[in-house]
């Protein structure tokens, strides 16, 4: 799949909505980089905030507009949101699924999809890309930063 970006994905008041209140949901440490500890999975560094979102009907109005954007039929995986500071640098990784949508909420930092290209962070722009290539976001310099993530799968 070709990487695609949409801008002014879904205007300026539902941007400030999101910006808004998905600064205060509940955000826990994660990181890009995984490793097996006995049977357990456990991150390594802390690139990143990860907070999870319920399918609710914000979300599910984001998601049916990305489907009509990218005209193919989604399931998703998962929904969440990641927010990033100063010094919180993102690793490369791949993620699961087939595409990864990436909306860009608030603040700076690019975003780079490995041998590829390196997108400049710019609010209410949505990047879709495949999944397995290999990405990272970058810390801000300054406050910080807010991107929603839709994981999807192909049907």
């Amino acid at each position: 799949m070709k990487t695609l970006v949409y801008k002014k994905f879904l205007g300026e008041e539902m941007n400030t909505f999101l910006k808004r209140s998905l600064y205060y949901i509940d955000y826990r440490v994660h990181s890009s980089l995984q490793t097996i500890k006995g049977d357990a999975l456990v991150d390594v560094g802390n690139d990143f905030l990860m907070g999870q979102l319920p399918f609710g009907p914000l979300m599910e109005f984001i998601f049916i507009k990305i489907q009509k954007k990218v005209n193919k039929k989604l399931s998703l995986i998962r929904v969440y949101t990641n927010l990033q500071y100063p010094g919180m640098e993102g690793s490369y990784h791949s993620d699961d699924g087939d595409i990864t949508c990436l909306y860009m909420v608030a603040g700076e930092g690019d975003f780079e999809i490995k041998n590829e290209k390196r997108f400049k962070f710019v609010e209410d722009n949505l990047i879709l890309f495949q999944a397995s290539k290999e990405h990272r976001g970058y810390a801000p310099k300054k406050k910080h930063r807010i991107s929603l993530v839709f994981k999807t799968k192909i049907i």
